[in-house]
């Protein structure tokens, strides 16, 4: 039996991810955001060196004008949104967060008619902006994963042209050899 490539690497992550628990420093969650970062990249590595026979297939098809079967149309998913799917199934606090800039609003609406003529006043408006500065970016990514999965849904929904199977190939080409996919 072989031993999955990313084993050490998970465990080294989990030991980061205890430690950061028990010494909670900037400097320790730093170093855990680079190795999640760095264990996001070797995942994708990964993955592309799995699809790379069934990859090069699927684009040659797409560049031929050829009609993927239903197992290359899920790996051509896989390739392009299967990052965003899989993002999407997994986060849990979307609705949260919703609710937290929500929360924030009102607050921003409750310190303005409280006039923001005190110092204090203003480094509370502060504060919330703080806050919303930190939940946005997610919100923001969600929905655009959600986006990115619907129009390449509705790019899909129709057989694909020889044209467009042209610049869909050049797209999973381009994925395969990009670190950023």
């Amino acid at each position: 039996m072989t031993t999955n490539p990313l084993t050490n690497f998970i465990k080294a992550t989990v030991e980061k991810s205890r430690t950061c628990a028990e010494k909670e420093t900037s400097e320790n969650y730093e170093s855990l955001d680079n190795m999640i970062r760095q264990l996001g990249v070797l995942a994708r590595e990964l993955m592309q060196d799995q699809l790379k026979n069934a990859y090069r297939n699927i684009a040659e098809k797409l560049e031929n004008g050829t009609p993927l079967s239903s197992a290359e149309q899920e790996t051509l998913d896989y390739l392009i949104v299967g990052d965003a799917r899989a993002y999407l199934a997994q986060e849990k606090d979307f609705a949260n967060w919703k609710a937290k800039v929500d929360s924030l609003t009102q607050e921003i609406v409750r310190l303005e008619a409280a006039g923001l003529a005190t110092t204090q006043e203003l480094l509370n408006l502060q504060a919330v902006c703080l806050e919303a500065k930190a939940v946005l970016p997610d919100i923001t990514y969600y929905l655009r994963e959600k986006e990115r999965i619907e129009r390449f849904e509705t790019s899909t929904r129709t057989a694909i042209t020889a044209e467009s199977g042209k610049i869909l190939a050049e797209v999973v080409e381009e994925m395969m050899q990009s670190p950023k996919m």
